[in-house]
């Protein structure tokens, strides 16, 4: 079996097929406009060949020789136009003769062998592996002018080529030349050879395969495309290259919601390999139980991306990693869902930098109130008069309780709230050693659940309870009298509840909270609006208030 015509053939597909592949990656590029041509001239090169080699009779041979002849006749053209263009050598390309000199021989010499006089029947010989051309030393002046043709172009681009690889700047673009100039030396070499000089010697012994060869250079250059990426910088070829070296992690997800592509950004911070994070559904990286919602936008028709959400996730040693997420959904071009990308960047050295500030501010604040505080207790002493020194003392506590509700929080792990039963036992504690005598007359019963406030929560409930309890140690118990204080803080559905109450002696019947010009109760009613709560009170068997207010 002559397998020649079979790799001639072979060849042709794949010179369509670089065509093709290459002018997808970017149609606008030039140098992927001229490769392409140039792989669709030496496919018909090889389309010619593929016939002629095998063909029945002479006048066949050359019928497909013919053909080829557009091939193997321009392709010579076009190589040193792409290296014109390749090396950057605009300002030839851009003068009027160029292209005429760079053109007009090969469309000459097709023009020369498709015409009858261009080839003889005579020329043909089959061989054992099929037809072939022979050339004579006698042969004509157009004959050897094409000879001389190709030679001398040829060798211009490689002679370009080389000199570019001198004056590169980057590792790549020498990279590319060696590639080209090497490739296309030694497929030079061997194609004049096997097509030319053997055959003008009259030793033709196989036909000609120089198209074959030349698929070394063309693969060369395909490579180079996906390797270097010299002849296209488009999107497409880029993507890659952003997506390795990005520094935020990237995930695509399935429709499922599972990871179908992690980047290395990803990984690292991660902590998994390709292999144990491949397939993993994305819940299994978010910490937030409900996090699982952000996949919930491909139900959702009129929200297709979510930006910058703040979310915590896990590493594979179950770290917790502070990030700000993007998503957004994949389409097909009839809008089905395809998956979703994931992209998180990790803000977790931020954080901690807004963590120490944070701290910092409440410091701050919290010893600027201590030393209003002191001030107002240095005022206090030069004032004989007892209602003057007790309305002093009063703004000391109202300070006080707003410093301990700073100072709570800068020591809080979160920094954004703060753990309700123990700021209410230190709020009581402070109170207590103001108002106290010392013989423990007046006892305190705290119950309070485990809940946490924010700081525009906790001030005025540290407020409130501030004005009321020193109310109930104020007036509650006179001429020494016992007595129990009891505060109650806890959760009730969609509502905190807090309660006040004292066993004393009480409110007088005709007592009204609204009407009272105690200044104390005014600012309660105050923060009870500010909280946007509701205020009970019970001065049948002391005095107690309910105040409630929403859980949001």
């Amino acid at each position: 079996m002559n397998i020649i015509p079979l790799l001639v053939f072979f060849s042709f597909i794949f010179y369509i097929y670089f065509s093709i592949h290459t002018l997808k990656l970017d149609p606008n590029s030039r140098l992927n406009q001229i490769f392409s041509v140039m792989c669709i001239i030496m496919g018909i090169w090889a389309f010619g060949y593929t016939f002629m080699i095998p063909a029945a009779t002479a006048e066949t041979a050359m019928f497909w020789r013919k053909i080829s002849a557009i091939g193997w006749c321009i392709i010579y053209s076009l190589i040193l136009h792409f290296s014109l263009v390749l090396t950057g050598r605009e300002d030839i390309l851009k003068r009027w003769w160029t292209y005429p000199v760079i053109y007009s021989p090969g469309i000459f010499f097709a023009y020369y062998y498709i015409s009858d006089r261009g080839m003889s029947i005579q020329n043909f010989v089959e061989t054992d592996l099929g037809w072939t051309y022979l050339y004579s030393i006698n042969m004509g002046i157009l004959d050897w002018a094409f000879h001389l043709y190709y030679t001398i172009y040829v060798l211009a681009a490689i002679i370009l080529i080389w000199q570019w690889s001198g004056v590169a700047k980057f590792m790549r673009e020498k990279k590319q030349a060696y590639i080209i100039v090497s490739t296309f030396a030694v497929v030079f070499l061997f194609g004049v050879i096997t097509d030319n000089i053997l055959p003008i010697l009259g030793k033709a012994v196989v036909p000609p395969i120089a198209i074959v060869f030349t698929l070394i250079p063309a693969y060369a250059l395909h490579y180079s495309i996906r390797r270097y990426r010299f002849l296209a910088m488009s999107p497409k070829n880029t993507i890659n290259d952003i997506i390795e070296n990005m520094s935020d992690g990237l995930l695509l997800l399935d429709e499922n919601g599972r990871i179908t592509m992690a980047n290395p950004r990803a990984l690292n911070l991660l902590g998994y390999s390709k292999v144990e994070i491949i397939s993993r559904p994305i819940e299994s990286i978010l910490a937030d139980a409900n996090a699982s919602s952000i996949y919930s936008i491909k139900d959702d028709k009129n929200k297709n991306i979510i930006q910058n959400l703040e979310k915590e996730i896990l590493t594979k040693d179950n770290t917790k990693l502070s990030v700000l997420i993007s998503a957004s959904l994949i389409k097909d071009d009839w809008g089905e869902l395809l998956g979703m990308t994931f992209i998180f960047h990790d803000i977790t050295e931020r954080k901690k930098m807004e963590e120490m500030h944070l701290k910092e501010v409440h410091h701050r604040i919290k010893n600027n109130l201590q030393v209003i505080a002191s001030l107002l207790n240095l005022q206090s002493r030069n004032f004989e008069d007892e209602t003057i020194k007790s309305a002093f003392r009063d703004s000391q506590n109202r300070v006080r309780s707003m410093s301990l509700a700073h100072e709570k929080l800068y020591r809080s792990p979160d920094l954004a709230s703060i753990e309700v039963s123990d700021y209410i036992k230190n709020l009581t504690d402070n109170i207590f050693q103001t108002y106290s005598t010392g013989n423990n007359r007046i006892k305190l019963d705290i119950q309070a659940d485990k809940e946490y406030l924010q700081i525009d929560k906790i001030v005025p409930v540290g407020l409130i309870l501030n004005e009321l309890i020193t109310n109930s140690f104020k007036y509650a118990f006179p001429e020494n009298e016992e007595g129990i204080i009891s505060i109650k803080f806890v959760i009730k559905g969609s509502e905190y509840i807090l309660e006040v109450k004292d066993d004393g002696i009480g409110m007088p019947d005709n007592f009204d909270i609204d009407s009272s010009s105690s200044l104390g109760l005014k600012v309660v009613n105050m923060l009870v609006q500010q909280l946007e709560g509701t205020i009970e009170y019970n001065i049948s068997s002391g005095t107690g208030y309910i105040i409630s207010f929403p859980n949001n």
